[in-house]
């Protein structure tokens, strides 16, 4: 069920507005809410550039490619690429973001994007899986900086197990829940990283 309401329900019809309720923003493209479906989706810029959007943002975009694209992309089924930068169109609240988040806060009772461990082989994904999901930990998380590395990671209680991933996106110590992602292909496997702390 949770990889049916993340992947085959999103707008990806070229030509139609995508309305997304924006959750992280990098360069490149942006992770959100896609406020038609409820699905959650990762959109694609045209081009590498940052658009400066933050949690909460309401963005709006017109779907790019063309009917005879292939399917879902196996490491990043929720990819959508977008035919135009998307526009910033409104902001709204915490408690009316509760909205559309509640319904996509990953079961406690499963493992993280279905599988144990911080990595997966790239030839094990076939598009059948989630690559993103919200989780709100057992306690609020930490972010950590370890010596000799540029990155901070996020420290993380979940189904009785610590969890440390490294951190991609924004966020601030006592944000209480957190945007789970899965990286690119890097040497062959991808990564679960924290894509955004969200209050």
């Amino acid at each position: 069920m949770l990889a049916i309401s993340t992947t085959r329900q999103r707008i990806t019809a070229p030509g139609t507005t995508l309305e997304l309720l924006v959750l992280a923003s990098g360069s490149g493209g942006c992770i959100g809410v896609d406020l038609d479906s409820g699905a959650l989706t990762r959109a694609t810029y045209p081009e590498r550039t940052l658009v400066p959007l933050v949690p909460f943002d309401l963005a709006s975009a017109v779907v790019g490619g063309s009917e005879t694209d292939p399917g879902p992309d196996p490491v990043h089924p929720e990819e959508v690429d977008l035919a135009a930068l998307p526009k910033l169109t409104g902001h709204v609240g915490r408690r009316k973001a509760e909205r559309w988040l509640r319904p996509l806060l990953h079961p406690a009772s499963e493992l993280i994007l279905g599988f144990p461990g911080p990595a997966v082989p790239f030839w094990e994904l076939a598009g059948d899986r989630p690559s993103l999901t919200i989780i709100e930990p057992e306690r609020p998380p930490r972010l950590i900086h370890r010596r000799g590395e540029a990155r901070l990671r996020c420290r993380f209680a979940w189904r009785n197990l610590w969890h440390e991933l490294p951190v991609v996106g924004t966020g601030e110590e006592g944000d209480r829940r957190l945007l789970i992602a899965l990286s690119a292909p890097l040497q062959g496997y991808c990564y679960k990283v924290v894509a955004g702390l969200l209050p």
